[in-house]
């Protein structure tokens, strides 16, 4: 259900009020009276006949396509010769489609295939144009021979009015619990993947331990006066529209004095004008590039110490920066400063844990769905590295989880994997927990996945998870190594300083159509400074 309402209101609308609509007839059924022969016959929708006869032809055809292909029914086939029935001359028209039942569940209908509901003409186009009125049209359109009988059906609703005795009690009793009857909800938080000595390489192999150690990027967190002993000679920024962009800035110009600037602007102006003066006031000389021109053939590179400040720049650009500064020179410097509220906000994000605290699902991805904004879909797949690796070999994904999840899913729906790492936070904030959330649903879609929570600022964590896998995928395993830049921008710092020290088969960015700089984040938070350097 939680990937049908991402692909669409219509699929989970269809999936829901189908599965409403068998529920009801199956409770129906129990509860009406026993026939002459004292036997009781439990009615159990699960297949439904279409007849596309009327309307747009194309269009129904192609909604029909969308449900089979998204798994909400199963194509059972359509008749060889009319069925004698309904005594029609064009049987192409014609198919069966039989309910996914896993879908169902939430509603408790049957699992067993023995009616079926029936619909063409009008009614048809009805239910594929209005999904969430299909309950009310499937339920006036019964198919089979249960639609003379269905005068006899008993409405649960009143049946409370008064009070069966004896036996029939007991049954109308037990039907009664089992309609309230809560389902176990699929999001729980314990999917974290325990570091034993089955999971985890360096408890396994020991033999690549020098190897790590000579190649591995080296982190040093610089604090109080970051550049007192280190001329800087060039910064990297980014012209963008959050506050702590500009804050950032300023904070580095009077912290590492630097001489000269590389800024890339964006289509959003942002906050150009303002981050030009602040650099002005500084004496610092600044050439400016486009960021379209950036991503397709790069920056400049430029000789001396280079300072990266990551708080406005894209992940692509990120990835290519910190990548290209060590594989050249082998060190560069980081500048990241935090903001002091991050979309969705902790409030907003409150009331979806709630929903699913009390076992409300539907609720929950309604929810979810209202809440998870700060960029817009579509997303584009663009590869950050050439792509020479054998693809015949079996492919692991390391990726990451956050709250604005539709990165991750995107991609997973996008490709294949034979292996899936993700890192989740692991923190108890509503953030963490809805991202928590959305490495669960990632997992639980993707066979042969793994979540391991690493706070997503854990640089350090991070980089030695990642370089942790990378050993036990590639190295012992032969197994292709790709990364999704799905998280922070920190972890995408993380990925190109592993793939400067290591060959990685693949980095794949999810691209967004647009950006929400309304509801993105909100002011500015603690500046943090690192070196990352390679073994000369």
């Amino acid at each position: 259900m939680y990937d049908l309402n991402r692909r669409g209101g219509f699929l989970k609308d269809v999936a829901k009020s189908f599965a409403e609509a068998s529920h009801e007839l199956l409770v129906k059924s129990c509860n009406r009276s026993p026939s002459t022969n004292g036997k009781r016959r439990i009615r159990q929708y699960s297949s439904l006949y279409v007849r596309i006869t009327t309307g747009d032809l194309e269009r129904q055809t192609e909604r029909l396509r969308e449900l089979i292909d998204a798994g909400v029914f199963v194509f059972a086939g359509g008749s060889t010769v009319p069925r004698t029935k309904t005594r029609d001359s064009n049987p192409m028209q014609q198919f069966k489609l039989t309910y996914r039942k896993i879908y169902g569940l939430v509603n408790f209908i049957g699992l067993a295939e023995r009616d079926r509901f029936e619909l063409s003409g009008s009614d048809l186009e009805e239910w594929l144009a209005e999904p969430g009125k299909g309950k009310e049209i499937l339920l006036r359109n019964l198919g089979g021979d249960y639609a003379d009988k269905a005068s006899n059906v008993e409405d649960i609703s009143s049946a409370g009015k008064a009070k069966p005795a004896g036996r029939e009690a007991k049954i109308r009793s037990s039907v009664e619990r089992e309609s309230v009857a809560q389902q176990v909800s699929i999001f729980e938080f314990d999917r974290t993947v325990p570091l034993s000595a089955e999971t985890e390489p360096g408890a396994t192999d020991l033999s690549h331990s020098d190897f790590y150690e000579r190649k591995r990027p080296m982190i040093d967190h610089l604090v109080n006066e970051p550049f007192s002993d280190i001329p800087i000679d060039w910064i990297l920024a980014g012209f963008g529209f959050e506050k702590r962009t500009l804050e950032s800035v300023r904070r580095l110009c009077q912290a590492a004095k630097p001489r000269q600037a590389l800024t890339v602007q964006y289509r959003e102006p942002g906050r150009t004008d303002e981050i030009k003066v602040a650099l002005a006031k500084s004496t610092v000389n600044y050439r400016v590039f486009e960021y379209t021109d950036v991503i397709k053939r790069g920056l400049p590179e430029v000789d001396g110490n280079v300072v990266v400040d990551i708080t406005g720049l894209t992940k692509p650009v990120i990835f290519h920066a910190i990548r290209n500064e060590l594989r050249r020179k082998r060190r560069v410097w980081i500048c990241h400063t935090e903001a002091q509220s991050y979309y969705p906000l902790d409030a907003d994000l409150e009331r979806v844990l709630t929903a699913e605290a009390n076992q409300d699902q539907h609720v929950l991805l309604e929810e979810l769905r209202g809440v998870l904004t700060g960029e817009e879909g579509p997303y584009e797949s663009d590869k950050l590295l050439p792509s020479d690796s054998d693809e015949t070999r079996q492919r692991v994904l390391c990726a990451f989880s956050s709250p604005k999840h539709e990165r991750l899913l995107s991609l997973l729906d996008k490709r294949d994997y034979d292996r899936i790492e993700i890192v989740g936070p692991r923190m108890d904030s509503p953030r963490s927990k809805v991202a928590q959330i959305a490495a669960e649903v990632a997992a639980r879609n993707n066979a042969n996945s793994n979540v391991t929570r690493i706070d997503s600022n854990d640089l350090d964590g991070v980089l030695a998870f990642i370089i942790d896998r990378y050993m036990w995928c590639y190295l012992d395993r032969g197994l292709n190594f790709e990364f999704g830049l799905t998280g922070s921008k920190l972890q995408a710092v993380a990925c190109a300083a592993t793939s400067a020290a290591f060959k990685i088969s693949q980095c794949w960015y999810l691209r967004p159509e647009k950006f929400d700089r309304d509801r993105f984040t909100k002011g500015v938070g603690k500046t943090h400074y690192y070196k990352i350097s390679l073994e000369k």
